[in-house]
């Protein structure tokens, strides 16, 4: 790979006069929070060349948050405009095809990278490489300092809230999951953007959310909801005993197995935890689902009611899957 000395130069000389804050914005209990840079600025690059997330929000009548990035487009030199685009060309013809979720080796070596030196290492390709330490001089100069004040403000509008509903949340979570919640910490990564979803979580090597803070509902409690609900995924796997339940009983039932039964119910018992836990707190708060029109008329009345018996304890699991399986069948 080639990268020009008056490259590394111009790397050394923004990174000496922008140093970026530490990742790690907060830990606790059961979440790290972290504004990574190179997190960040490959998630800024993917949305830029498969623009999922706007197209997604649009869709539903919504769109990503402003927060001054048409300025910095708009003032740009033609050589800053010229090494981001080149960037977004290679996650065009190279990455686009391929899901965030199933970018794992990508995703868990930048993690590992050095905020403030050049993307190097055997994990990464060299094209790779070079696509984004070409992008960052101009990413960290104009745009990081946007993204991460906005990682930044959105999680410390909603920590305190967070901190004291956690205990509770992932208590109801294991009741209404039939599982536990992963032994280490789950790592929250905030970013500008994220997948079309606006956010995502895996579990392999190892559990981490991915939340985008541009979402245009970051700053209500739908945040507080959407950082649950990513971490309920990892007891919502398919071998937990909600999903492995629906899957085994769907075949004695003779049915073709409802792959999305699982989400519509995860949605909604984590919303209803949620909901109760900040009424408590003489907050209001409207289902997620509910607000993005997730999975429309399918959850209806009838629907929720199985749902709610269940989650108000007065239905086992079996019960419940079992009739929500008839409503569908």
């Amino acid at each position: 790979m080639k990268i020009a000395a008056s490259f590394l130069l111009l790397f050394c000389s923004l990174t000496d006069n922008a140093r970026t804050q530490p990742s790690v914005i907060d830990s606790t209990r059961y979440f790290t929070v972290h504004s990574h840079y190179w997190i960040n600025l490959h998630h800024f690059l993917y949305q830029e060349a498969k623009g999922s997330q706007q197209k997604h929000l649009q869709d539903d009548g919504y769109a990503l948050l402003e927060i001054g990035e048409d300025s910095v487009y708009d003032h740009l030199t033609a050589e800053e405009a010229a090494a981001i685009e080149k960037a977004v060309e290679y996650y065009r013809e190279h990455l686009i095809d391929r899901s965030l979720l199933r970018m794992n080796d990508l995703r868990v070596g930048l993690q590992q990278q050095d905020p403030e030196t050049p993307v190097g290492g055997a994990d990464f390709s060299a094209p790779f490489q070079e696509a984004l330490n070409g992008a960052s001089p101009v990413y960290r100069r104009h745009f990081w300092p946007l993204h991460d004040a906005r990682n930044r403000r959105v999680y410390n509008r909603h920590k305190k809230m967070i901190k004291i509903m956690e205990e509770s949340v992932v208590d109801e979570l294991e009741r209404v999951s039939g599982d536990r919640w992963p032994d280490s910490r789950v790592r929250i990564d905030l970013t500008a953007y994220a997948n079309f979803a606006g956010a995502y979580t895996v579990d392999d090597p190892r559990p981490n959310s991915v939340i985008s803070t541009l979402d245009p509902f970051s700053g209500t409690t739908l945040f507080i909801e959407t950082l649950f609900h990513e971490g309920t995924h990892l007891l919502f796997i398919r071998s937990s005993p909600f999903r492995a339940r629906i899957y085994t009983m769907s075949e004695e039932m003779g049915m073709e197995f409802p792959g999305y039964l699982w989400h519509i119910c995860q949605f909604y018992l984590t919303g209803r935890i949620v909901q109760d836990l900040l009424e408590q707190q003489d907050i209001e708060h409207k289902l997620l689902m509910d607000v993005k029109k997730i999975y429309g008329t399918t959850a209806d009345r009838e629907f929720r009611s199985i749902l709610e018996t269940y989650y108000r304890g007065n239905a086992s699991m079996d019960e419940t899957i079992r009739q929500l399986l008839l409503k569908i069948k």
